[in-house]
């Protein structure tokens, strides 16, 4: 799984202006800050929260502020 997000992160940019959604692939604004390129995939929104799986080793899961993920999307 983290060897197929790792491809998708390399062919896509992110967007921050999007409304996110399930199945969307994003990573945590303040990682990406410290140099950290963990990708994840969200499984659930409810109102300004997303419920993020992550790739990185453990699999974890948690409830993110959308104002704290970036939505990765296709580049044009």
């Amino acid at each position: 799984m983290a060897v197929r997000l790792h491809l998708l992160m390399t062919i896509c940019s992110f967007d921050t202006e999007r409304e996110m959604k399930v199945g969307d692939l994003v990573y945590a604004i303040y990682d990406r800050e410290r140099g950290l390129n963990c990708v994840g995939i969200v499984l659930e929104v409810k109102r300004n929260n997303a419920l993020v799986l992550w790739s990185s080793e453990g699999i974890p899961m948690g409830w993110w502020r959308e104002n704290q993920l970036e939505v990765m999307h296709e580049s044009r």
